[in-house]
């Protein structure tokens, strides 16, 4: 069984000057999502081993990579749009003039009468993959809904600078905010608030590692921190400018790679997939 939401043409994308959806002038076609059977209650254990494997069923078909800081465009419908975030654009605008190209001001130039706010969840700058943004305030109540239940699934891959202990594990870990190093967090376990994140190791290579994340919470920094924090896994991300010793000209490793979510209108659950560009 299988829902549907239409994705943009294969050409289509959208740069900061404004966007571009190719020149077929033919309406897209329907993509078909998989949608998985209903887990047993007790399923939990079952499946545990399995998440630390990158599933490919399912996976949207990508807009070919483009040149400078294009935003791929992966589905949508009338409810959202999902789309793949590169490395370097803010996900929503921030102070001043010089950082109000952003995911959010790009969708709302493609998308007729979206939503002034239409962000439901954030991605650092510096990361790249999966976000999606609600088109109609039902949506939007709908999914922000969803993400403060801990009801979407997320997953993120990163290769930290150096090995880490075990194979697989979880963190939990209490920060806030550092007011004299912002956005820089603190581990506090007094006044931080909690974060939680699953973790296990894909590989090693040349004295690095590749790690799948699954973030249970969804605090500002949270898997740069338990990346990088001694009670985490004592490693920070490749390329961090944060909470690590980046070499020049070094993005940061970390790209969300998996959402799944119940879909609004279809009352069915949908997965996207991004492979990490690293």
């Amino acid at each position: 069984m299988a829902a549907s939401i239409l994705p943009v043409r294969k050409n289509a994308h959208l740069c900061s000057g404004g966007c571009s959806v190719g020149s077929s002038g033919r309406p897209p076609d329907k993509l078909e999502l998989s949608v998985p059977a209903r887990k047993a209650k007790n399923s939990y254990q079952q499946d545990k081993k399995k998440q630390c494997k990158e599933k490919k069923v399912g996976t949207i078909e990508q807009v070919k990579e483009k040149t400078g800081t294009a935003l791929k465009v992966i589905a949508h419908d009338d409810h959202l749009v999902v789309v793949d975030k590169p490395s370097g654009l803010l996900a929503v605008p921030g102070r001043g003039p010089d950082r109000q190209d952003c995911v959010t001001r790009r969708v709302k130039r493609l998308f007729a009468d979206v939503l002034d706010q239409p962000a439901v969840h954030r991605l650092d700058m510096d990361t790249s993959g999966l976000m999606v943004l609600a088109l109609t305030a039902e949506t939007h109540r709908y999914l922000s809904q969803a993400f403060a239940q801990r009801q979407v699934e997320k997953r993120y891959e990163a290769i930290l600078d150096g090995t880490v202990d075990g194979r697989e594990g979880e963190i939990v870990l209490r920060f806030r905010l550092d007011p004299d190093n912002r956005p820089q967090q603190v581990y506090d376990p007094v006044q931080g608030k909690e974060g939680i994140t699953r973790w296990c190791l894909l590989g090693e290579t040349a004295g690095r590692s590749r790690v799948l994340f699954m973030p249970l919470t969804g605090r500002t920094h949270q898997l740069r921190l338990h990346a990088s924090h001694r009670q985490g896994l004592g490693v920070p991300i490749v390329g961090d400018r944060l909470y690590g010793s980046p070499r020049p000209g070094e993005r940061l490793h970390l790209h969300a790679t998996f959402l799944a979510f119940v879909h609004p209108g279809l009352n069915q659950r949908v997965e996207f997939h991004s492979a990490a560009p690293f």
